[in-house]
């Protein structure tokens, strides 16, 4: 953490926060020329908001209103080598 001063005296604290990330996944080789791949993300945003400060004090904003929702990505893939 590092205190930030600006030009009106104020001093604050910015934390930087990222979301907690959990992934898996598998390959499938049915032969010598193809390669398939499934791979399953979990992404927490959520946890961008806990503890969640404004710091623009000149907003009429309550960090109460700031909301994140958790997301699941599905990815695939394919690889095929001709040679």
């Amino acid at each position: 953490m590092e205190d930030l001063d600006d030009d009106s005296g104020f001093s604050n604290v910015i934390n930087f926060k990222i979301s907690s990330t959990y992934g898996v996944g598998i390959l499938y080789r049915p032969n010598d020329f193809l390669t398939l791949g499934l791979g399953v993300v979990l992404n927490q945003y959520s946890d961008l908001t806990d503890g969640f400060v404004l710091t623009d004090a000149t907003q009429a904003v309550q960090s109460r209103e700031f909301q994140a929702d958790d997301a699941i990505e599905i990815h695939l893939s394919g690889e095929y080598v001709h040679l």
